[in-house]
């Protein structure tokens, strides 16, 4: 993920790290010699310390033609949690308002990429490519990993 020679030992690690976005602002922060915000979420990746001791890696996927530009949530395509060896993301096309239901469902339509707007449980360390879906089997797990998404971002 990163390259700095002289500086950064090559490694690999099979703790969680985000690449998306939480994790490189911090890293990037350390490596200048700059004190991170403690309002910033993330982790620098170079200490693996924090990286041992994280339990979760937490995302949200956003529309890229905003609905709304005044309330961030009617524009949220997905909450997502990495734990252990589970993944849980959650589709919210519930959560908007009926006023963008039309565009939302379009622009669903036209984003072929997008795995389905079904949630999904996955045990990545025996389904990495996430073809099992075990949502319906392993509420308890769904149940739980919800709450923790609900905790880091709670919408409603």
């Amino acid at each position: 993920m990163f390259s700095y020679p002289g500086k950064i030992k090559p490694e690999d690690s099979p703790e969680l790290a985000s690449s998306i976005d939480i994790d490189i602002v911090p890293t990037v922060l350390n490596l200048l010699g700059i004190r991170k915000d403690k309002r910033l979420e993330g982790i620098d990746l170079l200490d693996s310390k924090k990286r041992k001791s994280r339990k979760a890696v937490y995302g949200d996927i956003y529309v890229h033609d905003a609905f709304d530009l005044y309330d961030p949530s009617q524009n949220l395509a997905y909450r997502w949690i990495v734990e252990k060896d589970w993944k849980l993301f959650l589709p919210e096309k519930d959560i908007i308002s009926e006023n963008v239901k039309l565009l939302w469902d379009e622009w669903f339509s036209r984003r072929k990429d997008l795995p389905t707007t079904e949630a999904g449980l996955f045990q990545i360390t025996e389904d990495p490519y996430e073809t099992n879906n075990l949502l319906s089997r392993k509420q308890s797990k769904v149940e739980e990993l919800t709450k923790k998404i609900n905790k880091w971002y709670p919408y409603r």
